[in-house]
């Protein structure tokens, strides 16, 4: 018998990380999403392998440090050398580039990942938070009805008539919820090359260290087969292999051919055994828009790459992250122009998701040449200086945050760029910035600044404190020392009395003098028309 659902806030289909995380962020703020998952459990073998600190920041918010950093994450510290390595045919060095580089923070940029760790630790806190999983339960339509959405799924409970205010897709490459919602997907191929991935665990890590490049993150060019090797916890090693013409998915799964492909680096039956194989095609490709009215997607339901860039998970958790806080305020102001909000979100996430898309795309490209004449024009391309990576770290325009002045560099504030979180001492306690501000507003003052919200309209402060959930902090020894100096170097370094950071770290604006400042607030209020 059909069963009718309660009315929920937000209705999330796919409980993979970005699904799981973008519910604790609305949990978080009081809202009650339900996941629907069609799969009966998490799927138990390692996909991504590295984390970035955008992410870190996020999972940190979210009180899961601690735990994470036990089983799911780890900074590969001494295990791994200080630089990646695309080596020639040859086996010569065309290209070297960190591997474990620090921001100007002292952090860490990226670390190793284990996926199911992080996924089974997600879940659980779903759970245990009150979040709600409809597992093994497969959504067949999503219908916007205008002021709310009918999403229908058929589980162990039978046909569900599920209706929400929202509907977030965080589906996978395959969304139900993008083709039901009919927003349309621009492919964007490279050469469409196949790949098969093996992650292999060695009997002892003291095994693992006698095998060639066991400390090296290295890509192979080989125009006979490019492989890629990299380290992947808890001590395992990952190679992506490249098939050829010929060479079929099930054939290429089979010991018999895994195994003299890794017998070069020392990795055999008697020291090591095989954890995982998969197959799978590069495919590119994003959504034109990545809403449509009171549906939205993130992850790869919204956008898929060639791994290349590792931008697989870390762009979805980037997606559920700037996506959350405009559903949390559609939520709580109904009648306000939310829909402005969400038109942003895809125009800042299709814009950063359009760069890496088309840098991995170029490098599946030079990866995969099996003609030598074009890998020695390869090669000599890559001697001549290192490949271009996308600057991630900025939103698509036109966003929600100030446009930087154009044609002036010296003018930019580096609005719509994510912002360096440091560690601060207020009194006696050092934290990092978001663990102060949450999933709020914050307003960073320099010292000349201090007090300048008390000649603020009473109006201007609490729509602040209240709409925006803001939180103000003077920088300077006597209140909130930045004790690694990169916030006070911003602000400096802009000739800014004060910067305003979105809650999901990125610059929105900065005010030059201290009597722009309310400005500067009343700028956000405006835009979300609380006038």
């Amino acid at each position: 018998m059909p069963i009718s659902a309660p009315q929920h806030d937000v209705i999330i289909v796919g409980a993979g990380p970005v699904g799981l995380i973008l519910a604790l962020i609305l949990q978080a703020h009081g809202y009650s999403p339900v996941i629907i998952e069609r799969h009966a459990a998490q799927y138990g073998l390692p996909r991504a392998v590295g984390i970035f600190h955008q992410a870190i920041e996020v999972l940190n918010t979210l009180g899961l440090h601690d735990e994470l950093f036990k089983s799911a994450i780890t900074d590969c510290g001494d295990l791994v050398d200080d630089f990646a390595i695309l080596e020639d045919s040859e086996g010569q060095c065309l290209s070297k580039f960190p591997f474990k580089k620090k921001l100007k923070t002292g952090f860490p940029e990226s670390y190793n990942l284990h996926q199911p760790s992080l996924e089974r630790i997600l879940e659980d806190t779903c759970l245990s938070r009150g979040v709600e999983i409809l597992s093994s339960t497969t959504v067949s339509s999503v219908r916007d009805q205008t002021t709310h959405v009918i999403v229908s799924a058929e589980g162990p409970r039978g046909h569900l008539q599920l209706s929400s205010r929202f509907v977030v897709g965080c589906d996978g490459a395959r969304s139900t919820v993008r083709q039901s919602a009919g927003i349309r997907f621009e492919q964007h191929t490279g050469v469409s090359s196949r790949w098969l991935i093996v992650d292999v665990a060695p009997e002892s890590p003291e095994v693992m260290a006698t095998w060639k490049d066991a400390r090296i993150a290295k890509q192979y060019l080989n125009w006979r087969r490019t492989m890629t090797s990299v380290p992947a916890p808890p001590h395992r090693r990952r190679w992506e292999i490249m098939l050829m013409p010929g060479e079929s998915f099930a054939e290429v799964q089979k010991p018999e051919f895994v195994w003299p492909l890794l017998a070069e680096f020392g990795c055999k039956p008697d020291n090591a055994h095989i954890q995982k194989t998969a197959v799978y095609v590069m495919q590119g490709g994003w959504c034109e828009h990545f809403h449509k009215g009171r549906v939205l997607l993130a992850g790869d339901a919204a956008h898929i790459a060639p791994p290349f860039l590792a931008q697989g998970l870390n762009s979805g958790i980037r997606d559920a992250t700037n996506l959350s806080w405009r559903l949390c305020f559609a939520l709580r102001y109904p009648e306000k122009n939310w829909q402005r909000l969400f038109q942003d979100y895809s125009t800042e996430q299709v814009g950063t998701t359009q760069r890496f898309v088309k840098a991995a795309t170029m490098l599946e490209k030079l990866f995969c040449i099996t003609d030598p004449e074009a890998a020695k024009q390869r090669d000599e391309l890559i001697r001549k200086g290192p490949l271009p990576v996308p600057d991630l770290g900025i939103l698509g325009s036109p966003g929600m945050y100030i446009p930087d002045p154009e044609g002036d560099p010296k003018l930019s504030l580096g609005t719509g760029r994510h912002f360096a979180e440091d560690v601060i001492r207020v009194g006696n306690i050092e934290r990092r910035l978001y663990e102060i501000s949450q999933w709020g507003w914050v307003l960073l003052l320099a010292e000349h600044a201090d007090g300048c919200e008390e000649s603020m309209s009473t109006s201007t402060m609490q729509q602040f404190k209240e709409v925006l959930n803001g939180t103000c902090l003077t920088v300077g020894p006597k209140h909130c020392e930045d004790l690694g100096g990169t916030i006070k170097e911003y602000l400096r370094g802009n000739g800014l009395s004060a910067v305003l950071i979105r809650p999901d770290r990125y610059v929105y604006g900065g005010a030059k003098s201290v009597g722009d400042v309310e400005g500067l607030i009343q700028n956000v209020i405006n835009y979300t028309e609380f006038t």
